[in-house]
């Protein structure tokens, strides 16, 4: 299957990723009872996954966003990526099709994550966004 050639296993050059949310949320991700149906309601694009950015004060103005939407109290997630098996961004970039891309990552089961950016191309550099797709390996705390 293209873009899921065998190579070795990526490792990320950071030690941290950040999600902003409502505090309601972040417990609910914190839980594993985060329904996926959910992602992206905050911003209209649903995906199978949860958004985060390499950025906390990306996150913190995510959070902001996100109780003027839902209410409650802001609240940012800071994630360990060390467990999580990411897919490169400039793996995931060369798949083509975003959502086509991220449908086919959940099918296979092979990454709990992909980066949404590339930094030698220059590409999703804005947010340096990266999806979790496997909840069960997050391991994070409130900020």
């Amino acid at each position: 299957m293209e873009g899921f050639e065998s190579v070795a296993r990526y490792r990320p050059p950071y030690d941290a990723l950040y999600h902003g949310t409502t505090l309601e949320r972040a417990k609910l991700i914190l839980s594993s009872n985060f329904d996926l149906a959910l992602a992206g309601s905050k911003t209209n694009a649903p995906l199978p996954a949860v958004s985060t950015s390499l950025n906390r004060d990306i996150a913190q103005e995510h959070a902001e966003w996100a109780v003027k939407k839902f209410g409650g109290e802001p609240a940012v997630l800071i994630i360990d990526p060390s467990n999580l098996n990411i897919l490169s961004g400039s793996r995931f970039l060369a798949m083509g099709d975003f959502m086509k891309a991220v449908q086919r990552i959940k099918r296979t089961g092979r990454y709990d994550a992909a980066e949404v950016f590339d930094v030698d191309e220059g590409d999703g550099i804005e947010e340096m966004e990266v999806l979790i797709f496997n909840l069960k390996k997050i391991r994070a705390r409130l900020a």
